[in-house]
């Protein structure tokens, strides 16, 4: 490339290292770089000291001046010159800021230089590409002016003509090859609407010879009435408008079928300014025309079959496995937004497993399909969900996608599952079950006891009489038991219940639980079979009586504490409230009253329905008590916090709620306290934020001065040392980076970490293209501390990869794993490469590399080792704790 040919490049960063190392770069490419610390110094640069710059690398964040996305507009309002965003931020609100204004991409600044000089190339073309398109928009518009003027010209007086002879021969020769070789109509009419000039290109279209032609009307010619009616709207539009005339018309031409045309009519002036006619040009957009309707009938059948689909549908870059694009279904069905999923692959975000993904790969590379695969998908929450998968690959412009639809059967086979369950339960239930069952045929009287009915009552067996149950009633439960039994048998309610004693063999009494419903019943009404059970409840009963004892207790001790108590009586809805309850919102017992709804009347507005939702779930049984803090009003008109806990302690034989107690607890200067230290928090983590931006630059920064001075030194052997420090920053920045997205700081799973790190280090080298690297990470959580020494081994063993295991041939592959084995982390590094001789071992290596990966994998009190066996594999294991 010539000095003529450089392109100019303006970095604007406020970041002197990182710049002085991207300058350093770009210069290598043979690129011409300038720089700017500040926007307005890139403003003043461009727009007034008019310095020819060819593109523009912003920093987004500059400092105390003006940010990058507000320069980048001033500069656009002065000048077209592509833009390039280049920043360390990721945030999405950050991102989103570049979006309105003109640019050609956004690349984040730890990202390897190989993308960066792509992201610059790619931008040039981009640039190129609009520009050859408005180029050519212009030529088309100057072409059809100086046709316009051609057509005016050749309706100029004679004197005109006679004093441009010259001028107009030149003209009419060219209006002439214009006319004849254009594949448009070009034609003219008179006032009365008749060809006075039809071109060969009209004469073809109307299959007409010009003589057939010249003279006649679109009526004449047999043209529909309704088109004449529309051709004759737009003469009049260009008679009243004296003006240009330019629409798309649908036009039946004879014996043929319609036809889309571009109109343009022109007004033809006389010697006294007067129109005397029009001419016109017509372009077929027939196929355009088609075209655009076909595009947008693929696009609606698309948007029917895709976004529309209740089951999910997901399209796949079969080059490695990541969404181009899903449904909303598939969205719904894995909690994930939509720009979560594109660009990662399933197993990445850990909707499906590895073996999944290995059982879809092979479906396709057998049959290049596959249907009905049974998945289990897990989403976002983790929820798990089983569907059946269909997927079929699609060769679009010599790309392999993947089409997959996954139809979710969770709710059916868990139908199935639970179905079998419970029928296993029912018989294991019927074999081992405490409760006495009964099986009573009303109009005979006899009953079946079951065995566990007769042990309850001590006795080996009774018979099979129902006299056997009412001579074992105690005398002053049998006639209520009875008398409800007989408002059952009748027809009142759909079971029947009763505690009632029975007498044992010994002759004492036990408390029991009678229930039963009438299964069958004869045409009149009549009873005909019931069935029931019996339930031994004199354990309850003697915990009840031994409750009531501790209720007497427990009320002696709440008496000497600083709680409010209450006690409510739900079916009337009266309360007791203590003289505690009433004091702590400086009321006395006298100006309370016994209703639920004073309560209520006192909670701040703003609190009620929480509350009623808490004691609604406790009331159906939801859980097992309420506890909740809110506000209650004052005597004094202010409100104060309190923490109301809550149960039902009784409740009748159907499950309702007879009777709540609870307690009242001041939590008031607690809960401010604790208001005043969120907000401290809120405070902190904008501190955080902040401190990380600050962190990540700073590593930028020395991974630049590495990067840098590398690529200035002069010593050949100490250039990939340097190399290598600053790929062990990287990997420590992207460790840190990691952590501070995640929630749990202390710790990170290998599978969040690696992968990105591998792809970094990859990405460094000039050959990175030619290599393919495939992960299969599993998600294990190792402590930061253990993190970093894992990460500088697993960059080292790649960086030695890279450098060494393809020599000599053009590329390869490199497979990055890491797994739980036997209580041991085990990760493999393994390349098809040339391989290491069987000599290298990492305990007797003199390179400092390997040294290092000894070094530290004995800090984590480890084993390395390395495997020759097709190609080279380095095997980390150490502790899991």
């Amino acid at each position: 490339m010539t000095e003529t040919m450089k392109k100019t490049i303006l970095i604007v960063e406020d970041e002197v290292l990182i710049a002085m190392l991207e300058r350093k770069q770009l210069e290598n490419e043979n690129y011409r770089v300038l720089h700017a610390v500040t926007g307005e110094k890139a403003i003043a640069l461009v727009c007034e000291e008019r310095e020819p710059v060819d593109l523009i690398l912003m920093d987004i964040d500059l400092g105390d001046g003006m940010d990058g996305t507000e320069a980048a507009a001033r500069i656009l309002m002065c000048t077209d010159v592509p833009i390039l965003f280049l920043s360390s931020h990721t945030e999405k609100d950050i991102v989103s800021r570049t979006e309105s204004i003109t640019n050609y991409g956004y690349v984040v600044k730890n990202s390897s230089f190989t993308v960066l000089d792509a992201s610059i190339k790619m931008a040039f073309k981009l640039f190129n590409a609009s520009k050859c398109v408005n180029e050519e928009r212009m030529k088309n518009e100057a072409a059809y002016e100086e046709m316009q003027v051609i057509n005016e010209s050749l309706l100029k007086t004679q004197g005109d003509l006679m004093q441009t002879e010259k001028s107009l021969r030149r003209s009419e020769e060219k209006y002439r090859y214009i006319d004849e070789s254009s594949l448009d109509s070009i034609y003219s009419y008179d006032r009365g609407g008749r060809f006075t000039h039809a071109n060969r290109a009209l004469c073809k279209l109307l299959g007409l010879p010009y003589e057939a032609i010249l003279g006649k009307t679109h009526e004449e010619l047999g043209f529909p009435a309704k088109q004449c009616g529309e051709w004759a709207a737009l003469h009049r539009r260009v008679y009243d408008t004296d003006g240009t005339v330019v629409a798309v018309t649908e036009t039946p031409i004879p014996d043929s079928p319609s036809i889309y045309f571009e109109v343009a009519l022109n007004p033809i002036h006389g010697d006294d300014g007067g129109i005397i006619g029009i001419s016109g040009t017509t372009r077929d957009i027939t196929e355009r025309v088609k075209t655009e309707k076909a595009a947008e009938e693929s696009r609606e059948l698309f948007s029917l079959l895709f976004d529309q689909s209740p089951y999910p549908v997901m399209i796949v870059d079969c080059a490695d496995g990541n969404f181009l694009d899903v449904n909303e279904a598939m969205v719904e069905k894995v909690e994930y937004a939509k720009d979560e999923l594109v660009g990662k692959s399933a197993v990445e975000l850990g909707v499906i497993t590895p073996g999944v993904e290995r059982l879809t790969r092979e479906a396709i590379a057998k049959e290049g399909r596959y249907s009905d695969l049974e998945v289990a998908m897990v989403s976002k929450s983790g929820r798990a969900r089983i569907g059946l998968a269909s997927g079929r690959v699609v060769r679009l412009h010599d790309h392999d996608y993947l089409f997959q639809t996954i139809v979710d059967v969770t709710e059916g086979k868990r139908v199935r599952d639970a179905l079998e369950r419970s029928e296993e339960r029912f018989r294991l239930a019927m074999q081992a079950s405490r409760d006495g069952l009964w099986d009573w045929s009303v109009p005979d009287g006899d009953v079946y006891y079951s065995p566990a009915w007769a042990h309850i009552l001590g006795e080996e067996g009774v018979p099979d009489t129902l006299a056997a149950w009412e001579e074992r009633l105690h005398p002053e439960d049998k006639p209520a038991v009875l008398a409800t039994l007989k408002a059952h048998l009748e027809g009142s309610g759909e079971t029947w219940q009763r505690e009632h004693r029975l007498r044992m063999k010994d002759g004492t009494w036990k408390w029991v639980l009678g229930r039963g419903s009438v299964v069958a019943r004869g045409p009149g009404g009549e009873p005909l079979r019931m069935v029931g059970t019996m339930t031994d409840i004199s354990d309850r009963k003697a915990v009840e009586r031994a409750l009531a004892e501790k209720e007497e207790k427990y009320r002696f001790a709440l008496e000497g504490s600083d709680l409010g108590e209450w006690d409510w009586d739900y079916p009337s809805g009266r309360v007791g409230r203590n003289a505690r309850w009433a004091e702590m919102l400086g009321f006395s017992p006298e100006e309370l009253e016994a209703t639920i709804q004073q309560g209520v009347d006192l909670m701040h507005p703003d609190d009620v329905e929480m509350v009623r939702r808490a004691v609604r779930e406790h009331l159906d049984g939801a859980v097992d008590h309420y506890y909740i803090e809110y506000r209650l009003k004052t005597k004094a008109g202010g409100y104060k916090w309190i923490r109301d806990c809550g149960k039902v302690m009784v409740r009748d034989a159907e499950g309702k709620p007879l009777r709540l107690c609870g307690t009242h607890e001041d939590v008031d200067e607690r809960k401010k306290a604790r208001d005043r230290i969120e907000l401290l928090l809120a405070e902190k983590e904008l501190v955080l934020k902040e401190v990380h931006h600050r962190i990540i630059n700073n590593m930028n920064t020395i991974r630049s001065l590495l990067e840098l001075q590398e690529l200035s030194i002069e010593e050949p052997s100490a250039r990939p040392a340097l190399r290598e420090a600053a790929s062990r920053v990287r990997s420590m920045s992207l460790l840190y980076d990691k952590l501070y997205r995640s929630s749990e700081y202390k710790e990170l799973s290998l599978r969040d970490y690696l992968p990105a790190l591998a792809r970094e280090a990859v990405a460094n080298f000039p050959n990175a293209g030619l290599v393919r690297l495939e992960t299969e990470v599993e998600d294990l959580p190792l402590a930061a501390k253990r993190l970093q020494p894992v990460g500088i081994i697993v960059n080292e063993l790649l960086t030695n990869c890279m450098k060494y295991a393809f020599a000599g041939r053009p590329g390869g592959s490199i497979t990055l794993s890491a797994a739980l084995r036997d209580g041991l982390v085990a990760i493999s590094v393994r390349d098809d490469g040339v391989g290491m001789p069987e000599a290298v071992s990492c305990g007797d290596s003199t390179g400092f590399g390997l040294q290092l990966v000894q070094a530290l994998a004995a800090q984590l009190k480890g084993t390395i080792r390395i495997e020759c066996a097709r190609g080279t594999a380095v095997v980390l294991e150490f502790g899991a704790r």
